[in-house]
């Protein structure tokens, strides 16, 4: 135990210099050992004198949020002798959530993200507030928390409040204790843990800020920063099945639109293909003649003169896809270093002022997020696009219809993998309708336009395993297609691209060619865990120049 407590990584909040990575690390580690999260010095020197601030201003002064209460009773003034008190109501008040629990993961990226914002130094938390959030984690003590609730408005407040009543040890919460769930006293007594007592501005504190949905949103760019590449991957693989025109990849094209990720798309599209013997013009013009009707070989004839926008227009769609991408991470990156609770302290020499506003709002996330969610869904789009042309013999080229390897007319081949597609599209699809354009008011008015952003995240995250699924099926079928097409190229023209050739060398080892048909779930699963380890993207762009 000593060792492996000695071996643990060590993650230092500073309220500064937090990843997106580093959350990642905390929120998943690795085969249950998790880092050990640290409050640095410097942060803790902050967090202390900016509490004493607090305390010297708060028998003095109204404060909102410090000694009143909130939203529309912000102008009630909480008698000094029941201000800790106070705090208990209104964590127990606003746990209201409701729905399946959030992940453990996406939990502990939540209490994280709560004490990285204390240690930015402007929340007038106590330092032992932050200590015992940093206690939760390094214990593995964490939080069971409704997934719904939140309009993302002052804070993610429902599914914060949970995390509150765990703080405070109230007796109908439970934890995660090393992946069991149990009730939270229990655990506190085998680990000698005391119920902390939130102390003046601590309970909104902990509540406000867009925690959860900056949570989710880590997640997000994590997953969909290793999603990008394999769809153009994929996208790549495609083209060769179907000995596709390269012009579409030329970069003289993409620096004449001048966007970024459009530009960086074909350069990987180009890498990806490079030495590959399928895309040349001698490929071409070989005719894949599985049917010798009139309309089949006039078909194979036909000079390649350009693809359909699937194939063609990838660095324009997959682009789009990464700009959207580089947006949000940017936000995120940003969002993980910032205080957002309400109200927050700042010193000026040796004055000190307390400031009320709105950091906590969740538009700087939610629309985003929103963007995010559009681009993962025309993603979806254009996987199922592709998939479609390739099992139809009109228009892949002479290929054999449904990909089907033999010639029994009763075989259904790849068909039912494409309608699968279609659906992981359509779930997409539907999911991507903007959360951020739905508000309403709260608060007696107070509140009166919230941003929906936990439901933004939350919506956006379900997409992601919607385009792996999608992604699956496109890799399981365009190996089938590379396949069909190696007898009539023969071994020279057979020859994949430089990263195309690692990817269906990496996917063959785990499945193999569909030469009648079988139970094809099994390959679907196989290759989805493919994505979701890393293994498919370490096989291909780890250790080179594919970006």
């Amino acid at each position: 135990m000593e060792a492996k407590e000695q071996s643990r990584e060590a993650v230092l909040l500073d309220g500064h210099t937090l990843t997106i990575e580093q959350v990642v690390r905390v929120a998943r580690g690795s085969n249950g050992v998790y880092p050990m999260v640290v409050i640095s010095s410097e942060a803790t020197e902050k967090i202390i004198r900016m509490r004493e601030a607090i305390e010297s201003l708060v028998a003095e002064k109204v404060m909102y949020g410090i000694n009143t209460g909130a939203g529309i009773n912000r102008n009630r003034v909480v008698p000094a002798n029941l201000l800790l008190g106070y705090q208990r109501d209104y964590i127990l008040a606003h746990c209201v959530g409701n729905g399946p629990y959030l992940s453990k993961e996406i939990t502990r990226a939540m209490i994280l993200l709560r004490a990285n914002s204390f240690a930015v130094g402007h929340s007038g938390v106590t330092i032992e507030l932050c200590q015992r959030l940093v206690e939760l984690l390094n214990r593995d003590v964490i939080p069971v928390v409704p997934q719904f609730g939140s309009l993302g408005a002052s804070g993610d407040l429902a599914p914060l409040a949970h995390l509150g009543a765990v703080l405070i040890g109230h007796a109908d919460t439970q934890v995660w204790h090393h992946d069991q769930l149990r009730p939270t006293k229990d655990v506190y007594q085998e680990l000698g843990i005391e119920a902390y007592r939130l102390k003046a501005k601590e309970a909104m504190a902990i509540t406000n800020g867009s925690t959860m949905t900056l949570a989710y949103a880590c997640f997000i760019v994590h997953e969909a920063l290793r999603l990008l590449p394999l769809a153009n991957l994929a996208a790549a693989m495609n083209v060769e099945a179907i000995r596709g025109e390269k012009n579409a990849f030329d970069d003289r094209i993409h620096e004449a639109r001048n966007q970024v990720g459009q530009r960086e798309t074909a350069n990987v599209i180009r890498n990806l293909l490079s030495g590959s013997r399928r895309i040349t013009a001698a490929a071409q013009a070989i005719c894949f003649i599985h049917d010798d009707s009139k309309d089949c070989v006039e078909s194979c004839a036909q000079a390649r003169v350009q693809d359909a926008y699937s194939i063609r227009c990838v660095p324009q769609m997959h682009g789009a896809f990464s700009d959207a991408l580089t947006h949000l991470r940017d936000i995120v990156a940003r969002e993980v270093n910032a205080a957002t609770d309400n109200p927050l302290v700042f010193e000026k020499g040796e004055e000190f002022i307390v400031l009320s506003g709105g950091n906590f709002h969740g538009d700087t996330l939610a629309i985003p997020l929103d963007m995010i969610a559009i681009a993962l869904a025309k993603l979806a789009n254009a996987i199922n696009a592709r998939l479609f042309r390739l099992i139809n013999k009109q228009f892949s080229f002479g290929l054999p219809q449904d990909l089907s390897a033999n010639d029994n007319t009763q075989s259904t081949g790849f068909m039912i993998v494409q309608y699968a597609c279609l659906a992981d599209a359509l779930r997409a699809s539907m999911l991507a309708a903007p959360a951020s354009v739905f508000t309403g008011i709260t608060s007696g008015g107070q509140e009166d336009i919230v941003s929906n952003g936990a439901n933004a995240a939350w919506k956006a995250f379900q997409i992601i395993d919607y385009v792996r699924d999608a992604l699956a099926k496109e890799f399981l079928a365009v190996c089938q297609a590379i396949d069909l097409g190696a007898d009539k190229l023969g071994p020279e023209l057979s020859q994949l691209g430089a990263g195309t050739e690692k990817a269906y060398k990496r996917i063959r080892r785990e499945v193999s060619m569909m030469r009648k048909d079988r139970y094809l779930r099994s390959d679907i699963e196989t290759i989805k865990a493919l994505i979701v380890r890393g293994d498919l993207h370490d096989a291909v762009f780890n250790n080179t120049n594919h970006k």
